[in-house]
């Protein structure tokens, strides 16, 4: 596979990628004021998880996982298992376009027909990945500093007056101890963390291939700080009901936020921020999907592939609930349980096993 992205650059697009749909909601309320301390508790398990896919990407280095998923189960149920991951990229591309369609509409465009909003938006992925991967990665590995940037920005105004941060939103802290809240996370490592799956499609990008592991497993590690800081800012800002029943906290957050007496209303700028993390994640998981399908089927010509690919991530974006809350309600009661968690969690770690069985069968002869 023709490498042509660097390991900062595929360190960019692993941290985006997650932030695009991670940040915007109230992950793992179930844990309450402690929803942050499980965010940090699992980026060890997904430190683990995210080896795995680079244990895999290193016995072929020219592999993506659609490549090597046949290798390893044989061509049959190998392709198979390398069909439910494109289905998961589209599935997953298709949910952040319709999470991004339903916050532009409701926060500033509410006129506007949704599906019209999404062909604009989803027009624009479509193009990025038209024009290659590499030139979203440069685009993302800039992005990212300005993000950080804006994040610490953030930070730093709501501890200046007159934005008041209430820390007793954060307490008690462990009041029943560490279990309940380490059970009550437990869905993080599925989402956002097992979305890292699709950096098994980013690795044979890579030009310098011994960086992969430094970089791969450094993006977890900041995905982790960046979204727990997150939640935090949710909690201290609006407190645990209000975060919970808010359809976006982190546009309702910035709303709150204000700088002076002419410069408030920052909300704006969170539907910016959210438009092009949003952006990368969906060109991100579009290509992995049109360069699987071109992997799998044996397309040489991919290119041409992502208009199909678009146009199904664009009818789906629309054909997976009829409302909001019901598009939320399947993808944490059914896609995480039945699709996310054995996908990116299960099966890894069984290819693994397996693979080494085969491997230590094939010394013994």
């Amino acid at each position: 596979m023709e490498k042509k992205i660097c390991g900062k650059q595929m360190f960019s697009l692993i941290v985006l990628c997650v932030l695009g749909s991670s940040i915007i909601f109230f992950l793992n309320p179930e844990a309450e004021q402690n929803a942050w301390i499980g965010i940090l508790i699992y980026i060890i398990p997904a430190l683990i998880i995210e080896y795995t896919y680079v244990y895999l990407w290193e016995q072929n280095t020219d592999d993506s996982i659609i490549q090597y998923m046949p290798k390893i189960w044989g061509k049959f149920l190998g392709s198979i298992f390398s069909f439910f991951y494109l289905t998961f990229f589209v599935y997953t591309a298709s949910r952040v376009l319709r999470n991004l369609t339903v916050l532009i509409i409701t926060a500033s465009m509410p006129k506007i027909p949704i599906f019209f909003t999404a062909m604009i938006l989803m027009f624009v992925c479509w193009y990025g990945v038209y024009l290659g991967i590499e030139n979203i990665a440069r685009l993302m590995y800039v992005f990212l500093f300005f993000w950080i940037i804006f994040f610490t920005l953030e930070w730093i105004f709501f501890l200046l007056p007159p934005n008041h941060i209430h820390l007793k939103h954060l307490l008690p802290i462990l009041e029943n101890g560490p279990i309940p809240v380490i059970k009550n996370s437990l869905p993080v490592v599925a989402f956002p963390f097992g979305e890292n799956i699709i950096s098994a499609m980013l690795f044979p990008l890579v030009s310098n291939e011994k960086s992969v592991k430094k970089y791969a497993l450094f993006s977890v590690i900041l995905q982790g700080i960046l979204i727990s800081l997150s939640t935090i800012l949710f909690l201290l800002v609006l407190g645990v009901k209000f975060s919970t029943l808010a359809l976006f906290p982190f546009l309702q957050t910035l709303r709150i936020l204000k700088i002076s007496e002419y410069f408030d209303r920052l909300d704006i700028f969170a539907i910016v921020i959210v438009v092009i993390l949003s952006f990368v994640k969906v060109s991100v998981f579009c290509y992995g999907a049109v360069r699987g399908t071109a992997e799998l089927f044996k397309i040489k010509n991919s290119k041409w592939l992502s208009i199909p690919i678009s146009i199904l991530i664009l009818i789906m974006s629309r054909a997976m609930a009829s409302n909001f809350p019901q598009h939320i309600h399947r993808h944490m009661d059914i896609f995480l349980k039945y699709l996310n968690a054995p996908l990116t969690i299960v099966l890894p770690f069984i290819t693994i096993i397996l693979f080494n069985l085969k491997k230590l069968l094939k010394e013994n002869k």
